[in-house]
């Protein structure tokens, strides 16, 4: 190999470690997201309220199951998110996301309540029927949701 390769080979090496370190200078773990208030409280007399079997089963199983975290109509509380919040938008959490969350747990990445643990013992019916209550109070929230149910 010349000498000039050698030099064009440190050359390059050099140029990239440098774009390398300018690239990733300021990055850092991302911070929690502030919790915006107020979380909008999805209208009382909900059209669902009265609807369908699979929305008053997943209210059911959203207010034995999630609401101690996520307060009685997903508007967050003092240990949990709100689930009425535009991150949880189906755009940006759809409802694959939900669902792992649920049975899987999460590592906490966008607020600062720690880590959600798995949600045992239930059914995949019963998973998609609390997603199907939630995704009902975003849209009644005002959230452009279409839900399922």
């Amino acid at each position: 190999m010349s000498c000039y390769q050698c030099r064009l080979r440190w050359l390059i090496v050099t140029v990239m470690g440098v774009l390398a370190a300018v690239g990733c200078a300021g990055m850092e773990a991302p911070s929690p997201m502030p919790l915006k208030t107020p979380t909008p409280d999805p209208p009382s007399g909900s059209v669902n309220e009265t609807g369908s079997p699979e929305y008053l089963v997943g209210m059911d199983l959203f207010q034995r199951n999630c609401s101690q975290c996520h307060g009685q109509k997903a508007t967050g509380s003092e240990v949990g998110p709100p689930l009425i919040h535009e991150v949880y938008h189906p755009y940006h959490h759809p409802d694959f996301s939900f669902r792992a969350a649920i049975n899987r747990g999460v590592p906490a990445h966008h607020w600062h309540f720690g880590s959600m643990p798995a949600v045992p013992d239930l059914s995949e019916g019963d998973v998609e029927n609390i997603i199907c209550y939630v995704r009902s109070l975003q849209r009644d929230s005002g959230m452009p949701v279409t839900a399922a149910c």
